[in-house]
């Protein structure tokens, strides 16, 4: 008997340690997953190489809970709802080829995601829980995508200098927490840049892809307006709002975008963009540059900043030119800069009528189909949820009525915007351009807060926001420490 004892000892011993050993597999299984810089073919090949989608969840979100409280950049993390997600890839994956099976995403507040509120940084709508998703974030997830949190933004997306809601407060730059992460999809922005997702999904009015992506040193498309779908997304303008990728490499854009196009349009010409990538795709290509009106904004408080800048331009060019592209300063583009700032002029009056119409009606109607406690602009002034400084615009639109398809200031400034886009193509064809190299700001990003900017510096936001045409931001260095 005392042998038999001592044999189911040693059998239960036997079986501790390997439950033991077990967990420690599996715990060396999603530790080893380094999710810093990791891109989607890094989750591609950790998935062929026997990883579980789980495992490297679990890395990212051990990566946003040890350091996602120094940026303060996300204002849902969806453990819960992404560890299920990816269980179910795991029981079930995706067919072969899925092009983004297990990839995590961070998606900006303004997105209807299932499962977490849809604020637009409002702390009014922190408890406004979408039950659906936006059209694109569901397309994401159909291609195996799992979103893993939800991104600070400021509220309305109204401020396009910095990341600072009434929900969340101050997001801070990754690269330099003195400086401003631009707005308004900081938040994404620096979740993207800080590798707690594989990449994030950011809005763009203004501006609002191409700074932050700038101030991050991310890659933002600010794509062809209505190529992508935005409903589902609480809107800024639906004249000019955007929905686009962040990423840290442009393979992750390409493959990210061409999942976010709206389908039906891809017989109008959209592309197969992760097809289109080509090493040599600058040989032949041809590009105006904006040098002239670079070379005509001085900042002397920041001369140190500007010149950095300036430098870092000139060297992109130069590497644009090694590799086979025609940069063509020599083509005066005085003319097309006349005819585009008078547009712009002409425009302002009638924006700024239209955009207030436009926001109360679009945002009351988005509110209502979320279907929460809050359902208008008025009864977010009434409860007090919003930041001081988006008062005056809040309240601005919500003294206006009717809808903007009726009233002559939103045509007026939706035809200003075609005859901007017309100038531009017409210039382009005219002098055989694929596209306009220019830096996203003339300086580095602003110190906190940011508002008003510094004297002198200037972004270049307008050319795609007012024109519907495509920008990419790319990163060219770094300057006073952020990138640029």
């Amino acid at each position: 008997r005392v042998h038999g004892d001592l044999f189911a000892l040693m059998k239960q011993a036997l079986v501790i340690l390997a439950l033991v050993q077990l967990v420690l597999l599996c715990r060396s299984s999603w530790a080893s997953f380094d999710p810093l810089e990791a891109t989607v073919a890094d989750v591609q090949a950790a998935l062929a190489s026997g990883t579980s989608c789980r495992d490297i969840i679990k890395a990212f979100l051990a990566r946003i809970e040890a350091l996602s409280s120094a940026t303060n950049s996300l204002v849902t993390v969806l453990a819960d709802e992404a560890l299920a997600a990816a269980a179910a890839l795991d029981m079930a994956p995706p067919t072969a080829g899925a092009p983004l099976a297990c990839v995590p995403l961070v998606i900006k507040t303004n997105y209807n995601v299932f499962g977490a509120p849809t604020t637009a940084g409002f702390a009014a709508l922190a408890g406004e829980t979408s039950l659906v998703d936006a059209p694109v974030v569901a397309a994401l997830k159909a291609a195996g995508a799992v979103v893993i949190a939800t991104a600070n933004m400021p509220d309305g997306a109204i401020n396009g200098l910095n990341t600072v809601s009434s929900l969340l407060g101050q997001t801070f730059n990754a690269y330099a927490p003195a400086l401003t992460p631009y707005g308004s999809s900081g938040g994404s922005a620096v979740a993207a840049s800080m590798s707690f997702g594989v990449a994030a999904l950011g809005t763009d009015t203004d501006g609002s892809i191409q700074n932050p992506s700038s101030a991050a040193s991310l890659y933002g498309l600010r794509g062809t307006q209505g190529l992508v779908p935005t409903a589902g997304v609480f809107p800024l303008s639906s004249f000019s709002d955007v929905a686009g990728p962040m990423t840290r490499c442009v393979a992750d854009l390409a493959v990210i975008y061409e999942q976010m196009v709206n389908a039906s349009l891809a017989s109008q010409g959209s592309q197969n963009y992760v097809a289109a990538l080509n090493v040599s795709a600058l040989e032949g290509a041809r590009f105006g540059t904006m040098a002239l009106l670079l070379s005509n904004i001085s900042s002397p408080l920041q001369l140190e900043s500007y010149a950095t800048v300036v430098a870092a331009y000139n060297s992109a060019v130069a590497n644009m030119s090694a590799a086979g592209a025609a940069v063509l300063s020599e083509i005066d583009v005085t003319p097309l800069l006349q005819t585009f700032y008078g547009l712009v002029t002409n425009a302002s009056d009638a924006a700024t009528l239209c955009g207030f119409v436009d926001f109360r009606y679009s945002a009351n109607r988005f509110l209502a189909d979320l279907g929460g406690s809050v359902l208008s602009i008025a009864e977010i002034l009434a409860s007090g949820g919003f930041i001081n400084s988006s008062y005056d615009f809040l309240a601005a639109a919500d003294a206006t009525s009717g809808s903007p398809w009726d009233l002559e200031a939103c045509a007026q400034y939706a035809g200003l915007k075609a005859a901007a886009a017309d100038a531009f193509t017409s210039f382009m064809d005219a002098h055989q351009l694929d596209a306009f190299v220019f830096v996203a700001e003339n300086q580095s990003p602003p110190p906190l807060p940011a508002m008003p900017p510094p004297y002198g510096w200037y972004g270049m936001q307008l050319f795609s926001a007012f024109t519907g045409l495509p920008a990419l931001a790319l990163p060219i260095g770094t300057a006073n420490g952020a990138p640029i």
